[in-house]
């Protein structure tokens, strides 16, 4: 969802595959945390460093990693959360339809009214710095591109009305935005153009790689590229039970280094040339995916879940030295340089637990 990519630049060519394996960098785990209440379906996610990043979704939820666990934090209002977006750890926004956008600063959360909000959904934030973000949304009649220019939100003149879904971009005057259906449109500065039509429908998974080289999630298991005058598509599968599915988000790190995940837990990883699958430890629809680094990547979906994308010492996460949270037969070492769940810990005179190598 919006708000959960990221970009890099460069150029090159599209190319699809299948299979997968293991990454250098990392390899991807599933972080357990505490609920104290039914899971929710997670829509959005955004790491500020590698020691903070806020998951938002479904019922109000946020889930927010501050280095070592998983907290809740709850926020007035009812509603799902679509998007979350920041600046700084203390300068975050987080979006949902028919409310003021939510506003977390070290003095604590208030609310930014949109204009011409009513009846509008919002899809998608993303953002430069903290003069210039924008909310993307609409309903299936009207479009709404709203922007933050460090004092107040204005509504920009979108080109087409259908509701736009993401949006993604390199520099202030290059952004792109996924609408309903079959629809881009781009922002060079000072207006909104409608970019020839991709070959299918699009969702909200889009991320700008460089100067016209843009990629966008399509249906049937499809990635459509843009290279500034053509689109063409990547067909990735097979998909497990059904034919194929859907991508709903993606992020890189660099133009030889992203990721795409969508439907059935599926990950896909971009080498600067061709997206193969990558195993995945989830079977659960992830939903949106961001990044600090080609080593620090989180992705969330449905059933609250949380995966982490980082070095090979991790295990899934864990709480307070307890054993309970871990996979059975697996035990919490806490607290260490990373907290996981892993087959042994080493003990410390100091009375600290230390993690062995992932197994």
């Amino acid at each position: 969802g919006g708000g959960s990519v990221g970009g890099g630049q460069g150029g090159g060519s599209a190319g699809g595959g299948q299979g997968g394996g293991a990454v250098a960098g990392g390899h991807w785990s599933v972080i357990r945390h505490s609920l104290g209440e039914p899971p929710k379906f997670l829509r959005a996610v955004f790491a500020t460093n590698r020691s903070e990043m806020r998951a938002v979704g479904d019922d109000g939820v946020v889930r927010r990693f501050t280095g070592s666990q998983v907290l809740t934090e709850a926020f007035n209002g009812t509603g799902g959360y679509t998007g979350v977006w920041a600046s700084a750890v203390n300068n975050t926004r987080i979006i949902r339809s028919g409310d003021p956008v939510l506003r977390l600063t070290s003095s604590g959360a208030t609310g930014e009214t949109l204009p011409n909000v009513t009846a509008q959904n919002q899809n998608g934030i993303f953002g430069f710095n903290s003069a210039d973000i924008w909310v993307v949304g609409g309903n299936s009649q009207s479009a709404r591109l709203w922007h933050w220019n460090g004092q107040t939100w204005s509504s920009a003149a979108s080109p087409v009305q259908k509701e736009a879904q993401g949006i993604h971009g390199r520099a202030s005057n290059d952004v792109y935005a996924t609408m309903q259906l079959s629809s881009v449109v781009h922002y060079d500065g000072s207006a909104w153009t409608l970019l020839p039509a991709p070959p299918g429908a699009v969702t909200s998974a889009i991320w700008q790689r460089g100067v016209n080289d843009l990629w966008v999630g399509g249906q049937g298991g499809t990635l459509h590229h843009f290279d500034g005058s053509t689109w063409t598509t990547v067909t990735l599968g097979p998909w497990g039970e059904l034919a194929s599915g859907i991508f709903t988000g993606i992020w890189g790190s660099g133009p030889d280094n992203a990721w795409a995940v969508g439907t059935y837990g599926k990950l896909a990883h971009f080498d600067g040339t061709s997206w193969s699958f990558v195993p995945s430890p989830t079977g659960e629809f992830l939903f949106a995916i961001h990044g600090t680094a080609a080593d620090d990547i989180w992705a969330v979906g449905g059933n609250d879940t949380i995966l982490h994308f980082a070095p090979g010492n991790e295990g899934d996460l864990c709480t307070s030295g307890n054993d309970g949270s871990c996979k059975q037969g697996l035990h919490c070492c806490y607290p260490c340089g990373t907290v996981g769940c892993l087959d042994r810990c080493t003990t410390f005179s100091a009375g600290q637990t230390a993690c062995t190598a992932f197994p």
